[in-house]
This record gives structure tokens, sequence and C-alpha cells, in this order.
């Protein structure tokens, strides 16, 4: 009996080594199946590659041999070949290392480094301002002078509606109308009609000029709530906040009516001079109204009083300024 199990144990071992066999041999066989599949597609790839490459081979070949090609290479060999080229390159080293050249950007760059030319520039400069506006302001008119201060001239899309809008609420035949504007030759003066211009004042001077000439000051809508550079002395001839304070005070100070139009702060204001003269100024001013809830928060936490501010959002929304 015993036997018989021992054989019956080894058959088992032999069916279960045979069934391992069969198995490994179809891993093989799918293995192999892999292997030539892949070969195919190798075979393929290097079959297109080989194409592709002929037709580029065949472009080529056509490109070498199109006689525009050839014409074209004549012309550059015949440029670099030409004498005027080389005498032209010649000339060209020669005004390079020639030493008066060199003595007129030594020149230059003295110019440009020298304090007292540059200071002499600006009087010239100043000098040439206040001439202009000498000769503007001997004109005789019974008309209301009005001067209209903001961001304009740089261009910039909504400076300039703000602007158009100002103008059309104000435009009548009783007025002369001046804006003063950014310093820029490209500007396109001609777009409006019967408007005068005038530059940036230079000096103080030039400020209490304008102050004596105008009879009515209106300030355009921006972002002209701005402290940043109101102990600088010389800001007024280029930053519209210190022009416009400085102007203010001037006109309310001579009893002419100064409007404030949907002005607007883009930060806090903490310069104490600052805040100190702007209340003074909304207080004794015509009108005075801001764009945003920010601005009129802004200022009355800095202790100016609300009655005195208008919330106006926009210029084109404006006041009639001739019954204030």
């Amino acid at each position: 009996m015993s036997r018989l199990t021992n054989i019956d144990m080894k058959l088992k071992k032999i069916k279960n080594n045979i069934k391992i066999i069969y198995a490994k041999l179809n891993i093989n066989y799918r293995y192999h199946n892999y292997i030539l599949n892949l070969n195919k597609q190798i075979f393929e790839k290097n079959l297109q590659l080989e194409s592709r490459l002929s037709e580029i081979n065949s472009k080529l070949e056509y490109i070498q041999n199109d006689k525009r090609l050839s014409k074209i290479n004549s012309k550059l060999e015949y440029i670099q070949n030409d004498k005027r080229l080389s005498e032209i390159n010649s000339k060209l080293e020669y005004i390079q290392n020639d030493k008066r050249l060199s003595e007129i950007n030594s020149k230059l760059e003295y110019i440009q480094n020298d304090k007292s030319i540059i200071s002499e520039l600006a009087k010239i400069e100043e000098e040439i301002y206040s001439q202009k506006i000498n000769i503007i302001f001997q004109k005789k008119t019974e008309k209301e002078k009005v001067l209209i201060l903001g961001y304009y001239g740089a261009p910039n899309m909504g400076d300039e509606l703000m602007l158009s809008s100002v103008i059309n609420q104000i435009k009548s035949k009783n007025k002369e109308i001046y804006v003063l504007f950014e310093d820029n030759q490209k500007y396109n003066f001609s777009q409006w009609d019967d408007i005068n211009f005038l530059e940036y004042p230079k000096t103080q001077k030039n400020i209490i000029q304008i102050a004596e000439y105008f009879d009515t000051l209106i300030i355009g809508g921006g972002a002209h709530l701005d402290d940043t550079f109101y102990d600088d002395k010389t800001a007024f001839s280029w930053h519209i906040p210190e022009m416009m304070m400085l102007l203010s005070k001037l006109f309310i100070n001579k009893k002419k009516k100064t409007y404030f139009l949907s002005l607007s702060s883009n930060t806090k204001i903490k310069n104490k001079k600052f805040i100190e003269d702007l209340k003074e100024i909304i207080n004794k001013s015509t009108y005075f109204s801001v764009r945003d809830k920010f601005s009129m928060e802004e200022l009355i936490n800095n202790g100016i009083d609300s009655k005195k501010i208008k919330l106006l959002n926009d210029p084109v929304f404006l006041v009639d300024i001739d019954d204030k």
C-alpha cells in the first residue's frame, strides 16, 4: 500500500512539474510575440524616417541647384569684393580712431556732468517761460479767465476724458480757458477748439503770476491728495499735488473761486503740514469733492469737516460751476 502511495505522490509531482514547464513555455511565447511586434514597429519607423530623409535630401539638392541661389551667392561675393565697401569700412575705421571725435565725446560728457552749465540752462529755460507768460498776461480781456489743472498732456485716456467733461461744462463765450499741461511735443492740441495751453510753472514767481492773472481755478479729477513730495520745495514744478496746493492757497487768499472736482487719495495721508494746509483750503474753497469713500474717510479721519466735502464719482456729473 505504501508503495502505491509513493508512486501516486511521484506522479503528482511529475504532473506539477509538467504544468510549470507549460506555464514557462507560455510566458516565453508571449514574450517572443512582444519582441516580434516591437521589431516590426521599429522597422516601420525606420522606413518612414528613410522616406522623410530622402525627401529632405531631394529638396536640398533642388535648392542647391536653384539658379536664384547661385545669383544671390554671386551678388554677395560681388558686394564683398566691391572696392567701395572696402573704402566705406576704411572711412568708418578712420572716423572711429579720429582723436577729434574722442575730444568731442569728452566735451559732451563734461558738459552733461557740469552742474554750472546745467544750472545755467535751467535759468535760461525759466527766463523763456517768464517772458512767455508775461506776453500772454499782457492781453486785456473782459472774459472770465479760467485755469484748469490736472494730469493732462501725458496723455492718459481717463484724464483726457475728465478734461473733456470739465471743458464741456464750462465752455462759453464769456470764458477764456487755459489748461496747465505736461510739456509734450507729441500731444495733439488741435483736438481742442478755442482752448489755450500753458506748460507747468518753473518758479514760485511764475505761480504768483498765474494766480494774479486768472479769476477761477479748477482742479480736475485725479489722485491729487498725495503728500509724498510735500516737503520737497521744488516739487511744485513737476508734481500736480504741490502745484495744486500752492495755486489754490494763492487763489483763496485773493478771494478768487476755486473748484476741486472728484479728487482722490491712493494711500493714507500722513504729512501734518499737508493736512493742515489742505484743511484750510477745503474750508475756504468754493467747492470741494472727492470721487470715492476711501478718500472721503481719509479726510474725515484727519479732522476735516465732512460737511465741506462732496462725493462726486465722476466729473461727467459736474456741478454747474456758473451757479456756484
